[in-house]
């Protein structure tokens, strides 16, 4: 059940505030740029896929997991330079339609097209939440955990992870559908 989207005190909206997403990508970013398993001993780029396929939506609230992995995906392309390689596997479908319209001969190519690129690493994590209202004096709390994890492909080890919590409080009640 998700409680309605009404704000909490501050405005800042039923679980995560738009502070929370920034500086939780912000920090992820800078860490997985830092890690030795997944930057050193490389002669290229890792090949690094961060979308919301195996991001988990747990929580007692709604939210678009999409503003943590694009916002990931944005901080970590801005801030390697060609030090990772990001693939865009949400939009395979256009690179797919591309491809399909040179090997009809709709379109002119520059020669075969190459195939896919494999990753290296994948995203996957969860958004879950901690509940409580207080019956005698309407307070709610949510606890709010973000994990987040990148995948080795082929071993599938783990080889960064990382939590991130917020605790938001309100005063005012709490209606559940």
């Amino acid at each position: 059940m998700y409680p309605l989207a009404r704000p909490w005190k501050g405005g800042e909206g039923a679980g995560i505030s738009s502070n929370d997403v920034i500086s939780a990508c912000d920090k992820m970013a800078r860490e997985i740029l830092a890690s030795p398993e997944v930057m050193a001993g490389r002669t290229e780029p890792p090949r690094i896929v961060i979308d919301a396929k195996y991001f988990k939506h747990e929580a007692t609230f709604i939210i678009n997991k999409n503003l943590f992995t694009d916002r990931l995906r944005v901080q970590l392309h801005k801030a390697t330079k060609g030090k990772l390689a990001i693939l865009s596997w949400e939009q395979a479908g256009m690179v797919e339609e591309e491809r399909a319209l040179e090997n009809e001969g709709i379109v002119e190519g520059t020669g075969p097209t190459p195939p896919a690129q494999r990753w290296d690493f994948r995203l996957g994590g969860r958004i879950a939440s901690l509940t409580r209202v207080n019956s005698r004096t309407g307070e709610r709390t949510a606890y709010i955990q973000v994990t987040l994890e990148l995948i080795e492909r082929g071993t599938g080890r783990l080889v960064w992870t990382d939590m991130f919590e917020f605790k938001k409080v309100d005063m005012d009640d709490w209606v559940q559908s």
